[in-house]
C-alpha cells in the first residue's frame, strides 16, 4: 500500500511538471502593461512587461523583472504589504541601492499595486509606478502603467527569460 501511494505521488509530481530549485527566483506572474504615462528617461518607451517572481520554497514575491522595450532589468522587493483599502502595494528598488554605502547618482523605485482583492476596481488588476530619482531627490523619470496579470507556469520558463 505505502509503494502504491509512493508511486502515485511520483506520477502526479511528473504530471504537473513540478519542479523545486532552492535559491531558483521563479517567475509567478506576468503582464504585457498599457503606458498612461511616461516622462523624462521613460518619454521613449511603448513596449512593458512586468514579471514578479519568488524564490522556490518562499511565500512572498522576492523580485521585480522590468521589460522596457526589450530590456530586463530586476529590482529587489523592499516591502510586500495590504493598504488601507485593501488593495496589495508591492514596492522594489533597484538592487545596487541597498548595498550601496552612499547616495547612488540615480535610484529607481517601483511601486505594483494589484486590486484583485479590492471590490471597487475588478476591472483595474495591477497599477505600476516606476520612478528614477537622482542622489538629490530630483525626478529624471517616471512611468504609470496598467495591466492585468496572468500567471506564468513553470514550462514557460524560456518565453520569459
Amino acid at each position: 500500500m505505502k509503494q502504491l501511494i509512493a508511486t502515485i505521488a511520483v506520477l502526479f509530481t511528473f504530471q504537473a511538471f513540478a519542479i523545486s530549485l532552492p535559491g531558483w527566483n521563479r517567475p509567478v506572474e506576468s503582464a504585457k502593461m498599457d503606458v498612461q504615462m511616461a516622462s523624462g528617461l521613460f518619454s521613449e518607451v511603448h513596449r512593458v512587461e512586468v514579471v514578479l517572481t519568488k524564490l522556490d520554497g518562499q511565500m512572498k514575491p522576492s523580485q521585480i523583472k522590468l521589460n522596457l522595450n526589450g530590456v530586463f532589468k530586476q529590482y529587489q522587493i523592499i516591502e510586500d504589504t495590504l493598504n488601507i483599502d485593501g488593495a496589495r502595494v508591492i514596492s522594489a528598488v533597484n538592487p545596487a541601492h541597498l548595498t550601496a554605502e552612499g547616495p547612488l547618482p540615480e535610484t529607481t523605485y517601483i511601486t505594483i499595486v494589484d486590486y484583485r482583492s479590492h471590490l471597487a476596481q475588478p476591472e483595474l488588476l495591477w497599477e505600476v509606478r516606476v520612478e528614477t530619482v537622482t542622489a538629490n531627490d530630483a525626478i529624471i523619470g517616471e512611468l504609470v502603467l496598467q495591466g492585468s496579470p496572468e500567471p506564468v507556469f513553470t514550462i514557460q520558463i524560456e518565453q520569459i527569460l
